[in-house]
């Protein structure tokens, strides 16, 4: 009787072991082949309040999606930055192009008048610059009211209250001595030696401000001596003072009754000037998020 060829039994052993491994759910050649990459996922939020926007209609390259009740939509896997177009009631249109996964803050306004007063109030020919307001401006008081502690307290009171309300796009820098651009804060008699802001005279506005024939871009704000210390005026003569115009809703900065105090819609479209640092174009399109 032959003895079995052990050496052949044992190759046929091995090669064995090896087809059965080879077809093993737990081999690592097969996870690579079946795992799926999970989807893209876009959060469209309130600029101003920070909640989650339900119902927004997003576009990622022309393909739609609906936000659910988390804000948030839901696209094939993706590595470049996402073309995305935002509509939904009660916000400016958006189109920006977001990194995956992101997040897309929208522009509130109530109604078509907030949105049209918007458009005239903060984007001037219908666009905002990314490189204004890219510096503090430089800013000083008049050697007699730096003498004022009372004065000193006020204004830098106002350029704080701009800087948050704007968060922080529009900023200041406070300088001892006038400088050679930005803005001085003097008194001036009834009569001022400068061009009234529009729309308000001296009496309601409080402020007029004048170019330095010396020094090209300075501005000299120049305060009515009863309203020099007063914080609403200082307010209001700082956002004028900065480019920010009049408007014809209720608040600080309307047009002929103009309020003691900034009013929601005012603080909510400041706050959102400051998120929008690149160039932006009607209604809220830019390049990147």
């Amino acid at each position: 009787m032959r003895t079995p060829d052990v050496s052949r039994l044992a190759v046929c052993a091995i090669a064995l072991i090896a087809v059965a491994c080879a077809g093993s759910p737990t081999a690592p050649a097969t996870a690579e082949r079946t795992a799926q990459p999970s989807n893209t996922t876009f959060t469209v939020i309130d600029g101003w309040s920070r909640a989650p926007v339900v119902g927004a209609v997003v576009a990622a390259n022309g393909l739609p999606a609906v936000t659910d009740a988390s804000g948030q939509v839901h696209f094939p896997p993706t590595k470049s930055c996402v073309a995305l177009d935002v509509t939904v009631a009660g916000y400016l249109d958006r189109r920006t192009c977001v990194a995956a996964p992101g997040q897309v803050t929208l522009w509130p306004v109530a109604n078509a008048d907030e949105a049209e007063v918007t458009r005239k109030w903060i984007f001037t020919r219908d666009q905002i610059h990314g490189d204004f307001w890219s510096a503090p401006t430089l800013i000083t008081l008049s050697p007699d009211l730096a003498a004022r502690p009372d004065v000193v307290a006020t204004w830098k009171a106002a350029t704080d209250a701009v800087t948050q309300v704007s968060q922080g796009r529009i900023t200041f820098q406070w300088v001892p001595n006038a400088p050679e651009e930005g803005v001085l804060i003097e008194t001036t008699g009834t009569t001022p030696s400068c061009r009234v802001m529009p729309p308000w005279p001296l009496d309601i506005g409080g402020f007029c401000i004048a170019n330095d024939p010396d020094v090209y871009f300075l501005d000299r704000l120049k305060m009515s001596s009863d309203k020099v210390a007063d914080p609403t005026v200082a307010l209001r003569a700082l956002l004028s003072a900065v480019g920010i115009r009049a408007h014809s809703l209720p608040g600080l900065m309307n047009m002929t009754r103009p309020q003691p105090e900034l009013t929601e819609f005012e603080r909510k479209t400041l706050g959102m000037l400051g998120l929008r640092r690149r160039t932006v174009t009607w209604p809220d399109f830019d390049q990147m998020q």
